[in-house]
């Protein structure tokens, strides 16, 4: 398994998402660019909050329950 280090989430990002921002960060990006990114009740709601929000997404990272 390669790691493609443009995708690995910085030290400082982390310590935002681990802030206390609510049950569960998600962040929908098209191509690298952030199209969307809130608190939801549940990583389990992940895909269908970027189809519904970004439509054509091709990363979602989503740090929570």
């Amino acid at each position: 398994m390669n790691i493609n280090p443009e995708k690995v989430i910085k030290n400082e990002e982390l310590e935002v998402i681990r802030g206390g921002y609510g049950p569960s960060y998600l962040e929908c990006r098209v191509n690298g660019y952030v199209c969307w990114n809130e608190v939801i009740d549940s990583c389990e709601y992940a895909r269908e909050a970027c189809n519904a929000i970004c439509g054509s997404w091709t990363e979602a990272i989503c740090v929570g329950w």
